[in-house]
């Protein structure tokens, strides 16, 4: 392993921000508002309240404070690709949360679910093959990709993250292979439950980061407040 990156944690009365750094680029930043979670990679059954062809969305009853807002123009490839209907008001439908609520404007909703793993982003709802865009090098973007074929093999869609590049291709198999009985699984509650309903929650964002590269680096976290939780191997808090 090389030099140690650092994940800076800064909060504040309004919000947190977390950044992780190696020595010359910022890899990640996210800014979240303080004393709320977020629900970004959250997954819902959740019922259609209105239709506005004029606007192009649907707005989508979560359970939530605000209705989500699920753009028709996706839903319609989205249902093109897997043979579904439109939307119809009253319809169950289940979505992925990609931009949290803020103020009094709804969640940002997708029907197109991923799945996201350490070396993988699995796409249970499409069959696209991609690589992550710090896959650079031309000769590790043909390895990656032929490494997301066989395992999607036309089931699912996937992206192959960096990270993949340096695992044994048995454990890239496995953990798309775990995200995908996962995904399973979260069908078939969605079977069990009256909308709207939570399906699945998302770890909150430092854990998703610890899970995402304390496995390949050594990573020094530098924040206001130590962590109650016990942190990863390879992770030291200054």
């Amino acid at each position: 392993m090389g030099r140690p990156l650092r994940l800076l944690v800064q909060g504040s009365r309004e919000s947190t921000r977390i950044a992780l750094l190696d020595e010359t680029r910022l890899l990640e930043f996210y800014q979240e508002d303080t004393g709320t979670e977020s629900l970004m990679g959250s997954m819902f059954l959740g019922r259609v309240e209105r239709v506005l062809p004029d606007m192009k969305a649907a707005f989508v009853k979560l359970g939530l404070a605000q209705n989500g807002f699920l753009p028709l123009r996706e839903a319609e490839s989205y249902h093109r690709a897997c043979g579904n209907a439109p939307l119809l008001t009253g319809q169950d439908v289940l979505v992925q949360v990609k931009k949290d609520p803020k103020g009094e404007k709804g969640a940002f909703l997708t029907r197109d679910i991923g799945l996201p793993g350490q070396y993988v982003l699995l796409m249970p709802k499409n069959r696209f093959v991609g690589l992550s865009r710090r896959v650079t090098d031309e000769n590790d973007r043909t390895r990656a990709r032929e490494m997301g074929k066989r395992i999607a093999d036309g089931r699912f869609g996937i992206i192959v993250r960096h990270a993949a590049l340096f695992a044994p291709v048995k454990q890239v198999e496995a953990e798309a292979k775990a995200l995908w009985q996962g995904w399973c699984e979260i069908e078939q509650h969605a079977q069990y439950v009256k909308a709207p309903a939570l399906l699945h929650e998302e770890p909150a964002t430092l854990d998703v980061l610890l899970r995402d590269y304390a496995a390949r680096h050594p990573i020094e976290v530098l924040s206001q407040c130590r962590p109650s939780e016990t942190l990863p191997q390879g992770v030291t808090w200054q």
